[in-house]
């Protein structure tokens, strides 16, 4: 079975999330499973202008943006920033669909967040395969604040992960 992983943040990136993808990454090959790996277009790769890269036997497609405040960040970003990072949801899912169909994956794998999800589950329905949603957290509670500006994110967030 041929496993397309659609990743928000990954290695190099150290968080927790990334982590957790590369052992499940990691054990799926153990066990007999390709995993095949796509990163957001906020995940630098680990050499620079790799589009494609081989990590620990797995290929990793990058479509990183080149726009280094677009990083992927544990503080908050700027409302301009957020909203291009969505305006890229549209290249990005055509990217994961046309790399899912090129890898003829048999599952789509979205790790949390609602941008790897909504890109997963148009090509999941395009192609016609599986789709998994990973929930790993409420990472949106950041944004739960007192100020209405606050109050509308998070619920805009909240619902989209719904």
């Amino acid at each position: 079975m041929k496993i397309l992983h659609v990743l928000y943040q990954s290695i190099p990136n150290t968080a927790g999330s990334s982590i957790r993808s590369r052992d499940l990454i990691n054990s799926q090959l153990k066990n007999g499973i390709t995993p095949v790996v796509i990163t957001s277009p906020f995940q630098p790769p680990l050499e620079v202008d790799l589009k494609k890269e081989n990590i620990e036997g797995v290929i990793y497609y990058r479509t990183f943006s080149n726009n280094s405040n677009e990083i992927v960040a544990e503080g908050n970003t700027s409302l301009v920033i957020q909203f291009k990072k969505i305006i890229q949801l549209v290249k990005f899912t055509r990217t994961v669909y046309g790399i899912a169909k090129k890898e003829k994956v048999q599952l789509v794998h979205a790790h949390a967040m609602f941008f790897c999800a909504i890109a997963a589950l148009i090509t999941s329905f395009r192609l016609k395969i599986p789709m998994a949603y990973e929930v790993r957290s409420l990472w949106e509670e950041r944004y739960k604040r007192k100020n209405i500006f606050k109050h509308v994110i998070f619920s805009i967030i909240t619902y989209l992960e719904t």
